[in-house]
């Protein structure tokens, strides 16, 4: 397996590279990112996974400015979603943000992935997502009140009432009603593809998926959200070009 680098090697690996760098979370995001590294193949773009996006931000913190302005970083929102993205991130123009909680989002978004589902699965998931949706309102109020919230627990400790203890009058109605409407983007990534994966990939169906393939569907697909993360890595490349000419 191989090492993962520390904030300070990767900024280390940057600073002598005369290529300009695209850092992103992980190398699970690397098939949502690949089509975007070939598009960008005259540039020369190096893309550069780590392991999370607190190490991608030490990264950006570690870099001297004038090593920065050929390196773009992009990063799943993931609670930010819930609360807002902090102004260091906001106001950057070498970080791009995901539109909805992660990738994995952005990706369902584009792959309209519930038209893989018959409609019995569909009717399956959209009765297990109510399930999940009221589960994680109690979990994102916690977030926005500051405190710590655990929307990571698998799905099916979840529907098996084995997963983070939640009591129905702890529910936030409102709240699930809110993320229901808007499950693609509000939903954490991962969960949401496990909730797929339960109607892609049961034993008895006849065609399986599996989220490695969803996911390449998807990317495949470039839609409009894997655009917009293109069009603003590009964007912060040829304002390099833009300055080097003048």
């Amino acid at each position: 397996m191989k090492a993962r680098l520390t904030p300070l090697e990767a900024a280390a690996t940057i600073v002598h590279s005369s290529l300009p760098t695209v850092v992103t979370e992980g190398e699970d995001d690397y098939t949502a990112y690949r089509h975007i590294e070939e598009s960008l193949v005259d540039l020369g773009v190096s893309l550069l996974p780590l392991s999370g996006r607190d190490v991608v931000l030490q990264v950006y913190r570690l870099i001297p400015a004038e090593f920065l302005q050929r390196t773009m970083f992009v990063v799943d929102q993931d609670n930010w979603i819930y609360v807002g993205i902090p102004e260091e991130v906001a106001v950057s123009n070498r970080i791009v943000t995901t539109s909805g909680y992660s990738v994995e989002n952005d990706l369902a978004r584009d792959g309209e992935l519930d038209l893989l589902m018959t409609l019995g699965e569909r009717a399956n998931f959209r009765a297990e997502l109510d399930i999940v949706c009221k589960a994680h309102s109690v979990e994102v109020l916690k977030i926005q009140d500051g405190r710590k919230g655990n929307l990571a627990t698998h799905v099916n400790r979840i529907l098996n009432g084995q997963g983070t203890i939640w009591k129905s009058e702890e529910v936030c109605l409102e709240t699930a009603t809110a993320l229901r409407a808007n499950y693609l983007t509000l939903i954490r990534g991962k969960t949401l593809f496990e909730l797929l994966l339960r109607q892609l990939s049961y034993s008895q169906r006849r065609v399986k998926h599996s989220r490695g393939s969803l996911m390449e569907v998807a990317a495949a697909r470039e839609g409009e959200m894997l655009t917009k993360i293109k069009e603003e890595i590009m964007s912060g490349f040829q304002q390099i070009e833009a300055e080097d000419v003048n």
